[in-house]
């Protein structure tokens, strides 16, 4: 009973940001059981009233549904933002498990390093191994930047640890001395 009004508070966006945020954390409190409002939490990561507080809303990705598929479709062309609002969205759709794993995927194929750092941290944490996201992540294992090496060998660690590929891959990026 309580996840519709939630989400009727979400798309009309009549209330005010603390109350948006705080319909956000109760999404994420309840968890895995709300994993029906992933689409309209990822609508709020494209409002800017809810989702910039102190950012040009020029420049961001925004991530949306797109095709019928439910995976997201992310404007790498721009620059990724994430204040108070995306963190609280992002916290969410972890607290609902595998249901967002399609999203944070989409957020690997960002250009910028942002994204590509919070996909690869939620699913750390949401530890449902993807075949895609594990790609990626042996590619980033050899990636110029070493914020993005780090982040994919602990995403490795966690979602890995049942793939043969993931041990032999992250000793050979041990021995890379870059």
């Amino acid at each position: 009973p309580a996840i519709p009004e939630l989400v009727r508070i979400l798309r009309d966006g009549k209330e005010k940001r603390s109350v948006r945020r705080a319909v956000i954390d109760a999404l994420a409190n309840i968890g895995e059981p709300a994993a029906s409002t992933i689409p309209e939490l990822i609508k709020v990561l494209g409002t800017p009233l809810d989702a910039y507080d102190t950012y040009d809303t020029s420049s961001h990705v925004v991530p949306k549904l797109h095709d019928g598929t439910g995976r997201p479709y992310v404007d790498t062309t721009a620059h990724y933002r994430y204040p108070t609002s995306f963190g609280r969205v992002h916290r969410a759709l972890m607290c609902m498990g595998k249901s967002s794993v399609p999203f944070f995927v989409g957020l690997l194929h960002a250009t910028s390093v942002e994204p590509k750092l919070v996909g690869m941290n939620a699913l750390r944490f949401i530890g449902e191994p993807d075949g895609a996201a594990l790609e990626f992540m042996y590619a980033a294992l050899k990636d110029t930047d070493f914020v993005i090496r780090i982040y994919a060998a602990r995403a490795l660690g966690r979602i890995g640890r049942n793939s043969k590929r993931s041990v032999p891959a992250l000793l050979r990026a041990l021995q890379d001395q870059s």
